[in-house]
């Protein structure tokens, strides 16, 4: 079997990120969840920490990160067996909100890759 490589990994991340919904949804929160409490009260980066928004993306993203919070908060209400994942896919973002996020997400593939089983992705990867 062949060995995967790092740049194969980060090239897959990318590329889901762009294409999968609930994928660019997941790295949302997450990243978002990469900011401080100030970032993310305020929608804005205060450090430079390499972690969290980019302070261009920071406002945009931080909206659509609050909004979809707010949608899975809903959503788990009214159904308490429902999968995280399942919610996250349910949670409202708008066609032109769900493009920019895929368009924009890929540029955190860094932070989805260090918050991610290593193992797990190697087998996405051989899987596909």
């Amino acid at each position: 079997m062949n060995k995967i490589t790092k740049k194969q990994i980060q090239i897959f991340v990318r590329e889901k990120l762009a294409i999968d919904d609930l994928w660019a949804k997941k790295a949302l929160l997450l990243v978002y969840g990469n900011q401080t409490a100030e970032e993310q009260y305020n929608s804005e980066t205060m450090k430079e920490n390499g972690i969290g928004f980019s302070g261009n993306n920071a406002k945009f993203l931080s909206s659509l990160a609050k909004q979809l919070k707010v949608d899975l908060e809903k959503i788990k209400k009214v159904n308490k067996q429902i999968s995280e994942n399942e919610a996250i896919r349910l949670a409202y973002l708008s066609t032109k909100q769900l493009s920019a996020l895929k368009n924009t997400m890929p540029r955190y593939a860094n932070q989805v890759i260090q918050a991610s089983d290593g193992d797990k992705l190697v087998k996405l990867i051989i899987n596909k």
